[in-house]
């Protein structure tokens, strides 16, 4: 752009009393400013990025990256990476074949219909959706209680202390990106764990995805 006047950013200067000042600051200095972050960004950036996605594609060292990741957040060297992805796709498969019959036995969709079919029709219930943040505190805080009375299922007692248990559950102080995340708790025991729940959302916010 090469005249500052053609600027979004000379709209609300253009009938007032620095429009000059304006002009020549525009023209001057926000605008180069952008033109060196557009050459950056889709000059030396661009040329530097990955040729694909995921860590596989980062040359030589990829699958050891991931394989490292994965060893973090598994707690176990025995892992293979594919092997967790086929049984993470194993899993969704078995999911969506559930909601397809939940929401057929809750009238949701007639029998035969497809994974697509069922997440229409539930997601355009309003019956499905919460009437008031306080409706979504108190099923999220009852969700947990239903978690917590099963983990001595798949955990040993002595791993289930307080800290697993004592867990928060507040809304977010102010609207962020996702609908819900967790803090853990401080090292020292002095902060629990704390679930934070985006409730002003009501519209996107159904039963089925708090369970």
């Amino acid at each position: 752009m090469e005249n500052p006047e053609d600027s979004v950013f000379f709209k609300n200067f253009a009938n007032g009393p620095v429009k000059d000042e304006a002009l020549d600051i525009i023209g001057n200095e926000v605008l180069p400013a952008f033109k060196d972050l557009h050459d950056y960004v889709f000059g030396y950036y661009s040329n530097h990025l990955r040729p694909g996605p995921g860590l596989e594609s980062i040359k030589d060292k990829g699958k050891d990256l991931y394989q490292s990741f994965v060893q973090y957040y598994c707690a176990s060297k025995m892992i293979v990476p594919v092997l967790l992805f086929n049984s993470g796709m194993t899993d969704l498969a078995e999911y969506k074949t559930r909601l397809v019959e939940v929401a057929q036995l809750m009238g949701f969709t007639a029998n035969g219909g497809d994974f697509s079919e069922a997440v229409y029709a539930i997601k355009n219930d309003h019956d499905s959706y919460f009437g008031s943040p306080s409706e979504i505190m108190m099923a999220f805080k009852d969700e947990m209680d239903n978690i917590n009375a099963r983990l001595n299922i798949m955990f040993e007692d002595s791993i289930l202390g307080d800290d697993v248990f004592d867990v928060d559950v507040k809304p977010v102080p102010q609207l962020g990106g996702t609908i819900a995340y967790y803090n853990p708790p401080s090292l020292d025991g002095s902060r629990t764990g704390t679930c934070l729940l985006i409730v002003s959302m009501i519209s996107q916010i159904c039963y089925c995805l708090i369970m």
